[in-house]
């Protein structure tokens, strides 16, 4: 799965979901499962049956499936009826006729069920007069649909058949055959699949439209709704490169039997690795190609090669529980990158994450940060660490692939993958391969990251010539004491003398240790080389000014994003003053990388949440317009032809930076001339900067204006162009218009309204309008939410304001929400966080930025 990290939702990681998990044990276990369904996309509900082989090994052992909120029209063991009843964790308890022997059982239920209308289990939503039936079971909602061993231990081969209205169109894992029509009717089967858990079962049916993919080993479309498949054209196009690298990667074909890459309209994850029927979120999947822009390839390449990446990692060997969540999706992330990175180089995918990387270490340094790896209870409860899972995740493997060797690291992944095809493993068969790969003990280093909460500071002493004394503790802001611990880390040093350097790394076991590097030529050193260290870096005061005032041509990008990346770390542990921040980040502004130049605006945003108010703004305007105003001049305002795509992605930030911030008038004024001959239909702005230019012209925008964003967004032809004008829409900042766009919040698809909502979260006025929303509309928002993501509202309450964080406690204490008071367990702590550095550093900030608007 890749999500959606959207701003109301998923700020952060900070997930939960409701409802009592029960495991179902080993005494009897699934062996083969078949599903018929009768699905008319036109009512509101359905029936269906289920035929489940079973192996009992254990004679007498109570039998119960996974199944929710259905009703059982009739249950069967070996034929003779039995007594189905629903308990209260989301079971059925099933009685037979007489009590199990060991050996081999077959379990029959008949079943009605309502489609879920929250865009999970098996769900139906409207386009237009037409319905349409999607699934989406990651982790638990499997059972939503049909009676099931809803566990990803349960691996087992499928037999998957509908019956629909003739006209329409179903697509599932497997290839399909289609009957003869009958009254209207037609029956739709298809293969067996291979072993898979309940969560990759897939299934899709509506009036559907196919663009096939060529160049692949097996057969493969690209399906939309129907009218929409053109749009199919650019993802057919780039998927078959990325699946060989895939391929070449594992030294294995791709696993089966065809390759369906779906688009779904409502949808929450931004994408799910069902094998043979991956859905996209269509906003993604559906690229106009003659209009594309970079960010939207991009993302494309970068989305598609994770999910691919999935076909082995997760799908081919599947976690046995989900505890080892991280060995399906951190892998997943850190192999999508590679290989996209190898097909597609022009997109920079590797270079554009290392900023997520950066923003992920923050969450990771609280006391209420969890490891990436720890013990799971109930499925819903495990995407609360979602965003450690894939970026902490994907770092650390690049950061011991590092020290490893490539080709090793790589030996030891085939090895786990050929020993474990078509079964479930742990961590414990991943760290035996990568063990007897590297011929040593690699797995104590990685469990170090992997097993425990929170990151390392890496201080690095020099102590004249070529030595080097490196030592390493917990890392946590000022002022807050987290309990010890100790890693075995990679540390990976570029140093040199001048513009030449060397780079050396060494495994730090212990608190500290003294390293002689291999050339006496020792005139500076940075402590990560790459960007490839998970890990912040303390260095001397002088070394630290060297370091900046010699980046461009010292360091690479990916060191320099780092470096930047690093600098708000030693803001945050007081370990550097608020203006010697904002003095070290500004030649940062001028970089000619634009990768740097995304993370030094980045870099921004770490002080607009705690010291941009009135009495700043104009000193921060200034400081905006002299940092980042000759990069804009450099680049212009639109798009040249020939420039590099990262270029063309940069803009739209730099122009919303300076528009917003540096209140400059000529952003503003291109914004409000783009803004203008869009709403006119005669526009000639660059596609890359329409969402921008939207959102820029609605800072003033009135009411007129919100309506016509609105009348534009519900004639829009593609789901870019939709999301575009919900982007523009979150830019209002009129009391009376952000009312408006809230109410219009509650009328769009569930999985949109953070969008149109995310731009109230720059003020405290705005957040108090999106708490008082979201309080005064909660059982709404529950209603069109889905369970799983219930608590993570409480993300209302984030931001600089204590007493936001009060109120919240007593609305969801006043509402029971499951999950809600460890989450806001987080939201406290964030918001702790804002205080503390805008009370310790507002009067530094503020001197420097005072001087400044001078």
């Amino acid at each position: 799965m890749r999500p959606l990290i959207t701003a109301l939702l998923l700020m952060g990681p900070a997930l939960a979901g409701a409802g009592e998990h029960v495991r179902l044990g080993n005494g009897v276990a699934p062996t083969r499962q078949e599903v018929r369904l009768k699905l008319d996309p036109r009512l509101d509900t359905y029936s269906g049956s289920v035929r489940i082989e079973l192996d009992v090994r254990q004679a007498g052992a109570p039998l119960r499936v996974h199944a929710e909120e259905m009703t059982v029209v009739r249950a069967a063991v070996d034929g003779a009826e039995a007594k189905a009843a629903a308990a209260p964790d989301n079971t059925l308890v099933i009685t037979p006729a007489r009590p199990l022997a060991a050996g081999r059982a077959v379990l029959t239920i008949d079943f009605q069920n309502e489609y879920d209308r929250r865009a999970v289990g098996l769900y139906k939503m409207a386009r237009g007069d037409d319905g349409y039936l999607y699934t989406q079971f990651e982790p638990i909602d499997a059972r939503k649909a049909f009676p099931c061993f809803d566990e990803p231990g349960f691996k087992i081969p499928w037999q998957v058949t509908v019956d629909i209205p003739a006209g329409y169109d179903a697509v599932s894992n497997t290839p399909e055959t289609a009957g003869p029509e009958r009254d209207g009717w037609k029956e739709v089967r298809f293969a067996q699949t291979k072993p898979l858990p309940s969560y990759l079962v897939a299934l899709v049916v509506g009036k559907l439209g196919f663009v096939p993919i060529e160049g692949m080993g097996v057969p493969g479309r690209v399906v939309a709704v129907r009218g929409q498949e053109h749009l199919g054209g650019l993802a057919a196009k780039m998927t078959p490169a990325l699946l060989k690298a895939g391929e070449q990667y594992f030294g294995i074909p791709y696993p089966y039997e065809k390759l369906d890459l779906i688009a779904v309209p409502e949808y929450w994850p931004g994408a799910m690795e069902h094998p043979g029927a991956i859905t996209f979120a269509d906003s993604i999947l559906l690229v106009d190609e003659a209009h594309a822009t970079p960010a939207q390839r991009r993302l494309l390449a970068r989305v598609d090669a994770h999910e691919l990446a999935h076909m082995w990692f997760g799908d081919l060997v599947t976690m046995a529980w989900w505890d080892d969540l991280w060995l399906n999706e951190s892998f997943a992330d850190w192999l999508g990158d590679k290989m996209t990175d190898q097909v597609y180089p022009d997109l920079q995918v590797g270079l554009s994450e290392l900023q997520t990387v950066q923003d992920t270490m923050v969450g990771d340094r609280r006391a209420a940060a969890l490891a990436i790896r720890h013990p799971v209870e109930d499925p819903n409860e495990l995407l609360r660490t979602v965003g450690l899972v894939y970026y902490k995740g994907k770092s650390v493997l690049g950061m011991f692939e590092r020290w490893l060797g490539p080709e090793r690291f790589r030996e030891g992944v085939q090895l786990y993958m050929r020993e474990n095809a078509w079964k479930n493993a742990t961590s414990d068969r991943l760290w035996n391969a990568l063990d007897r790969a590297a011929k040593g003990d690699v797995s104590r280093a990685l469990a170090t990251f992997i097993d425990q909460p929170g990151l390392p500071l890496v201080s690095v002493e020099r102590m004249g010539g070529a030595r080097v004394r490196l030592a390493q503790h917990r890392y946590a802001r000022a002022g807050v004491e987290l309990a010890a611990q100790s890693w075995k880390v990679p540390v990976s040093m570029r140093y040199g003398k001048g513009p030449d350097s060397h780079v050396e790394t060494v495994l730090l076991d212990g608190p500290s240790r003294e390293v002689t590097l291999g050339s006496a030529d020792v005139a500076w050193l940075f402590p990560s080389a790459d960007g490839a260290g998970y890990y912040r870096w303390d260095v001397p005061a002088a070394d630290l000014d060297q370091l900046a005032a010699h980046a461009a041509e010292r360091l690479t990008p990916s060191e320099r994003i780092a470096f930047l990346g690093n600098l708000a770390a030693l803001l945050d542990g007081g370990r550097i003053d608020g203006a010697r921040y904002l003095k070290v980040l500004a030649p940062f502004g001028s970089d000619a990388e634009p990768e740097v130049l995304d993370a030094a605006l980045a870099g921004l945003e770490k002080l607009e949440l705690p010291f941009l108010d009135e009495t700043t703004r104009a000193g921060f305007g200034s400081y905006v317009r002299s940092a980042f105003g000759p990069s804009l001049d450099r680049l212009g305002m639109e798009p040249q032809a020939g420039e590099p795509a990262s270029v063309t992605s940069l803009r739209p930030d730099l122009l919303a930076a300076l528009g917003e911030h540096g209140d400059d008038e000529r952003v503003k004024r291109f914004a409000s001339e783009g803004a203008r001959s869009i709403l006119a239909g005669q526009s000639t702005v660059h596609p890359s900067l329409v969402a921008t230019v939207l959102r820029l012209h609605a800072l003033d925008g009135d009411a007129a204006l919100l309506t016509e964003y609105k009348k534009r967004f519900e004639s829009a032809a593609t789901p870019a162009e939709r999301g575009r004008f919900l982007a523009g829409a979150s830019g209002f900042r009129d009391p009376a218009v952000r009312a408006q766009v809230l109410a219009w919040a509650l009328t769009v698809r569930p999985n949109e309204m953070d969008t149109l909502v995310s731009g109230f979260r720059g003020s405290p006025a705005g957040r108090d309008l999106l708490f008082d929303w979201v309080r005064t509309n909660f059982e709404a928002i529950l209603g069109r939410v889905p369970p799983l993501f219930h608590a993570s509202l409480t993300n209302v309450a984030s931001g600089c304001e204590r007493e936001r964080v009060e109120q919240a406690q007593k609305m969801f204490a006043a509402r029971k929400v499951e999950g809600a008071d460890q989450e806001l367990t987080k939201v406290g702590e964030q918001v702790e966080e804002c205080v503390a550095l805008r009370s310790r550093e507002a009067a530094s900030v503020g001197a420097y930025l005072r001087e400044r608007a001078r």
